[in-house]
């Protein structure tokens, strides 16, 4: 895009609101949500292709966010027997 990436930081934030690094996360969690809602893919799946190659960080990301682990919410959505 051809801008200094404290100039296009500062932008974003002025025009959405929130940080470049907040909206791209938000959209990750938002996929993986999608993901976990369908019951079909494991938790680990979900985080590779959410974007996150470490679990751990997806899960504690995850778990700021929601307030509960990934497998936690995958259970409540499809009952206590899923994984």
């Amino acid at each position: 895009a051809y801008m200094n990436p404290s100039y296009f930081s500062k932008q974003f934030k002025l025009r959405t609101g929130s940080s470049f690094i907040d909206y791209v996360t938000a959209l990750r969690l938002e996929h993986a949500v999608g993901l976990l809602k369908t019951g079909r893919v494991k938790v680990y799946e979900v985080a590779m292709q959410a974007g996150y190659d470490d679990y751990r960080y997806f899960c504690k990301v995850f778990r700021k966010r929601f307030g509960m682990s990934p497998t936690a919410y995958k259970a409540a959505e499809h009952g206590a027997g899923s994984k």
